[in-house]
């Protein structure tokens, strides 16, 4: 047992985690926790020897081991205690640069779950309620300010409901990224990182966030040097305002391939190399490409607005840097991909008419699949459903057959009165003859009889 943390580690093949965080065990995370930690320094003792992928695993095989389901009353409180101390490890742990963006991205979909199970919503809400307060109070944005933005943004939906929690961060971090002044490497790279967290934000539902596109297109621009013959001489071109000095921002054009992109470990450093800053100008060209990327899957009509700062600092480097660097090379071949999303956006434009274009269809998505079914209690419910429907039919068929005997009924009694009446009529009339008859027979004897005594 590992002292003060209640974990076991099995016995297994020792090797070195990606991270390089010393020997670790290949199968060091225990399968079932003994004991739920409950402050910071508890989960910390339990996950400081992990790599980022082990601490989620680890996370979340802490919430397994104390699942609602195995005792509501007892593991709920635990589990939001233990949802505590995660956001405490990952708030402490990115001020002391020890937990970082890949921690996040791990950790992140365990503490949703957490808070779900444990319904914790108002616990996560208010925590994250705060971060954005402290953020918009600030007057810069630090690496630890990144990673729990980037830690919000995982755990809430981007449309969160009412607003309250992405949205206010969105505003505040555009808000920092436009107005922040940037002369030490240290604060170009933390904005690469911020215009990020934008760009990821915005990119799920196709749009763009301006503040983005005009940091990244002032990043390109300042990066035009002097470093190669063909900038020093400068061939008459216009300076473009940048931030900062020009001398942070050199292409490195020697290079034979391609630094990559700019890494989260690199913000510490105080003074960087030419190799760093081609990192920062890559990063700068992958925000611009994610950006035009965006605009050409929704065919935004505002393309040449959107793209035209990022189409005029790619050009500027790509003319004033003619060394054949792998950075200007793909920032040549960046800007002719914008001239063309330009141009065959705004080809397919037409003047506005009525009845003319057929309305478009709507995307159509896949379904859903879950691993979760409810099939019993829906084919509880439909055995239901499917007796209640066959007591309908048979009572409509009872009604049916009522109505018509009714009918049958109906047209009997009236036959039968109908007879009735002309018996009676019948009668009647032999009757009203047979007094007649009488009649007439009265009327003769009495005229007979005064005849016979004279009696006219």
């Amino acid at each position: 047992d590992v002292v003060g943390t209640g974990m076991v580690v099995p016995a297994g093949k020792a090797g070195k985690d990606a991270a390089g965080h010393g020997e670790v065990l290949d199968d060091a995370v225990p399968f079932v926790y003994q004991s739920c930690p409950q402050s910071r320094a508890a989960l910390s003792a339990s996950l400081r020897r992990f790599s980022a992928a082990q601490k989620g695993l680890a996370l979340s095989r802490m919430a397994k081991s104390f699942a609602v389901s195995l005792d509501p009353g007892k593991n709920t409180e635990l589990l939001r205690g233990l949802l505590g101390a995660a956001l405490e490890f990952v708030e402490d742990g990115a001020a002391e640069s020890a937990v970082g963006i890949e921690d996040v991205l791990e950790m992140a979909p365990t503490m949703h779950k957490i808070g779900v199970d444990a319904q914790a919503a108002p616990q996560l809400i208010a925590w994250a309620r705060g971060i954005v307060e402290r953020l918009a109070a600030q007057s810069s944005i630090s690496t630890q300010d990144i990673v729990l933005s980037k830690l919000i943004l995982t755990i809430f939906p981007t449309s969160d409901f009412r607003h309250q929690i992405v949205t206010p961060l969105l505003a505040t971090l555009a808000s920092h990224l436009i107005t922040a002044e940037y002369h030490a490497f240290s604060d170009v790279a933390t904005g690469i990182f911020v215009a990020a967290l934008l760009a990821d934000a915005a990119a799920p539902v196709h749009r763009v966030c301006g503040e983005v596109v005009s940091f990244a297109s002032r990043v390109v621009a300042a990066s035009k040097g002097s470093c190669c013959a063909a900038a020093k001489r400068g061939k008459g071109h216009r300076e473009v305002s940048h931030f900062g000095s020009d001398a942070w921002a050199r292409v490195p054009c020697k290079a034979k391939k391609d630094a990559g992109m700019l890494r989260f470990a690199d913000v510490e450093k105080d003074e960087a190399t030419k190799k760093v800053w081609g990192r920062v100008l890559a990063s700068a060209l992958g925000l611009v490409g994610s950006i035009e990327e965006s605009v050409r899957e929704s065919e935004n009509a505002g393309a040449r607005a959107i793209l035209s700062p990022a189409l005029n600092s790619l050009r500027l480097l790509g003319e004033t840097h003619t060394c054949g660097s792998p950075l200007v090379k793909r920032a040549v071949a960046l800007a002719s991909s914008i001239a063309t999303t330009i141009s065959t956006i705004e080809s397919a434009r037409k003047p506005l008419s009525l009845y003319m274009r057929k309305p478009v269809a709507p995307k159509l998505l896949n379904p859903r699949l879950t691993t979760q079914s409810d099939f019993r209690r829906k084919a509880e419910l439909d055995d239901v459903r499917r007796l209640r429907n066959k007591v309908r039919k048979e009572q409509r068929g009872a009604a049916r057959e009522q109505r018509k005997d009714s009918s049958i009924i109906a047209k009997q009694k009236w036959a039968q009165e109908v007879s009735r009446n002309e018996a009676r009529a019948t009668k009647n009339k032999e009757d009203m003859q047979f007094l007649e008859n009488q009649q007439a027979t009265y009327k003769h004897q009495a005229q007979k009889k005064n005849r016979l005594i004279g009696k006219w």
